[in-house]
């Protein structure tokens, strides 16, 4: 009979990512605990509730570990291992190589990530009460959060391109300049919080190279983060003067 230990492993998805993201890049930044604020209550949103289907139902749990939580915490390492050391695209997709040398537990994974992406997808809802339950509790509750999306989803959908190039016999450099780019456009995504609006123009210039210095490693991750935030959050007389140089005036203002 499955117990809530069984749920234990879909926990490591959340530690994994302040171990990476929050201890490594953000700390105590004002950005940073703002993000993970956010992030807590809104996957504190549903997880008690896909815990007790967790619990109802024992194929979940090794679903969920290869489907999602496994994959998350390889993504963020990699993430990590791409920004702390400096890796090329051979490097990197050497690296991603070595953890997936067994071609059919590769494929089973991939089968598994697929079956979870139906999930968080918007396809048809699958069968089963239970399924069903999960499908509308994930759509409902944590699909819409942005910061769900970033830290999450967004990873796992990273490594599983990553993981479908590998299997159709993809270079290390292919495989590691897919991961490189993916992470670029994953960083210049990170979400933003109505705390830029309260910083004093010397404090968002801090945090703002915090980010630049840490997670936003590429001139176009950086522009594409400053174009958003201005579009945002352009009201803010810090914030203006902070990214204006690098945003034309044209592009100042747009959907945020």
């Amino acid at each position: 009979m499955p117990t809530i230990q069984d749920a234990a492993p879909v926990r490591a998805e959340v530690a994994a990512l302040q171990a990476v993201i929050g201890d490594r890049f953000l700390g105590s930044t004002a950005v940073g605990l703002a993000f993970f604020k956010q992030l807590f209550h809104d996957y504190y949103s549903f997880s008690p509730q896909l815990f007790t289907l967790i619990v109802r139902e024992p194929a979940l749990p090794p679903l969920l570990l290869e489907g999602h939580v496994r994959p998350l915490v390889a993504a963020l390492r990699l993430m990590q291992a791409h920004v702390v050391e400096g890796l090329s695209d051979a490097q990197l997709g050497f690296r991603f190589l070595a953890a997936h040398t067994d071609a059919a537990e590769a494929d089973a994974r991939l089968a598994s990530l697929q079956r979870v992406e139906q999930v968080w997808g918007d396809g048809p809802l699958p069968e089963g009460r239970i399924a069903r339950h999960l499908t509308e509790l994930v759509r409902e509750r944590a699909a819409p959060s942005e910061h769900v999306q970033w830290a999450l989803i967004a990873p796992v959908q990273i490594y599983a391109q990553a993981l479908a190039a590998s299997l159709c016999g993809s270079s290390a450099t292919t495989i590691g300049r897919l991961l490189r780019q993916a992470f670029e456009r994953w960083a210049g995504n990170f979400p933003l919080d109505p705390v830029w609006t309260s910083l004093s123009a010397q404090q968002a210039r801090a945090e703002l190279q915090t980010l630049e210095s840490l997670l936003l490693r590429t001139p176009a991750s950086r522009s594409g983060f400053r174009r958003r935030l201005l579009q945002r959050y352009g009201e803010a007389g810090s914030l203006a003067s902070l990214c204006g140089d690098e945003v034309p005036a044209m592009e100042r203002h747009g959907n945020g």
